[in-house]
């Protein structure tokens, strides 16, 4: 039988773990964002854009070249799309920041020219800072429970061609839908420190 100070370890290390699923910048499910904010930059047109330009619910930063709109297949996905495109070398890191007080989870469409092009993203947020390498071509998102702060994307293609990348439908939240594991954790805290309740009310009778 567990005595009463190891259930009640038990109950606040599970509690922890279930408040804490991530506990720093970490990748997370884009379709579970619950969100606060969304831009598909459909209402832009290119010469609206500046260097460091406001969008729904954040800034896209282009450091040291302009970013266009495009509407066009092999930027953006689709003849009828339009996002948000670096035209620059590989060298350029394009930023997104600025997404508001409590946004902890930002995701993103990240589209590629070249099928062989590698992406260094680096977030960071109120746990840090925290690299990632990914050549995944499509929808990406990011959380920290202090919340997001900034998110760095470089391409490591080789080439100007390699360069090119574009971003769309941006959303920024407050919330995911909750995982099962999370639940599950939850009610095993709460019936840890049940039973610790009832030893408790049964010492005192």
């Amino acid at each position: 039988m567990l005595n009463k100070f190891k259930l009640l370890f038990i109950a606040v290390a599970i509690f922890q773990s279930a408040g804490s699923v991530y506990a720093s910048p970490v990748r997370v499910d884009y379709s579970k964002i619950i969100a606060v904010s969304t831009e598909d930059f459909e209402g832009y047109d290119y010469t609206d854009v500046g260097l460091s330009e406001p969008f729904n619910g954040f800034t896209a930063s282009t450091a040291k070249f302009p970013l266009a709109m495009e509407a066009h297949s092999t930027l953006c996905g689709s003849n009828s799309d339009t996002c948000l495109f670096s035209r620059t070398i590989s060298s350029s890191v394009r930023s997104l920041s600025d997404f508001g007080k409590g946004i902890q989870y930002v995701g993103f469409d990240l589209h590629k020219v070249s099928p062989t092009d590698v992406f260094s993203i680096t977030v960071a947020g109120g746990s840090g800072n925290q690299a990632f390498t990914s050549s995944l071509d499509g929808l990406i998102a990011f959380g920290d429970p202090l919340g997001l702060f900034r998110i760095d994307v470089k391409n490591l293609g080789s080439s100007a061609s390699e360069g090119n990348y574009s971003f769309d439908d941006v959303i920024t939240g407050v919330s995911v839908v909750p995982l099962p594991g999370a639940f599950l954790l939850f009610g095993a805290g709460l019936f840890a420190l049940g039973i610790y309740r009832s030893s408790i009310f049964r010492r005192q009778k």
